[in-house]
């Protein structure tokens, strides 16, 4: 079977995270400006995202739960595996490590802020979490597709027959 190296998802699991980050941003603008061209006037009350430096924090945490999360769940799990996955499912397991990602950092954060502890922090702190989902449910998306191409072209590379499934073997007699 056709192996993906350590360097390739790594590389195409960091090509996810900018996917993500991206989507971050556009939904930040959304938020930010569909209120002011009056489309969705109450969207301002549940979260108004008026500093341009949040969208730096969110693409540093962001970063940070790569690292520690999605860069240890992209290297353990084989990348066949990451192919078989449609992008409900991906984008779904990504939205969970996301949030996981946002609650390790809370909780890494608790010792000064206390955030974990005080309610209206974490109310104040939901749509972060959101993000966290968004983020990375693109991300795991984007990188199962990618490592789906990847496998499609080396077994084409390979000589395999079109419509072979990948977890079959097959044999040229």
């Amino acid at each position: 079977m056709n192996e993906i190296g350590f360097e390739r998802k790594i590389g195409y699991s960091f090509v996810g995270l900018m996917a993500g980050n991206v989507a971050a941003a556009v939904a930040l603008l959304l938020i930010y400006l569909l209120p002011r061209l009056g489309l969705l006037p109450g969207l301002s009350r549940v979260w108004n995202p008026t500093t341009p430096i949040l969208f730096f924090f969110i693409a540093m945490v962001s970063m940070l739960g790569w690292a520690l999360i999605g860069l240890p769940v992209v290297l353990l799990l084989r990348a066949e595996s990451a192919a078989d996955f449609y992008w409900p499912a991906a984008a779904l397991i990504g939205g969970v490590l996301g949030v996981l990602g946002m609650l390790l950092f809370c909780v890494v954060l608790d010792r000064g802020l206390g955030t974990i502890s005080n309610a209206a922090a974490m109310r104040q702190m939901w749509p972060l979490f959101a993000d966290a989902a968004l983020i990375g449910g693109v991300a795991f998306a984007v990188y199962c597709s990618l490592v789906k191409q990847a496998l499609r072209r080396g077994s084409k590379e390979n000589g395999a027959p079109s419509g072979t499934p990948r977890s079959l073997p097959w044999f040229d007699f």
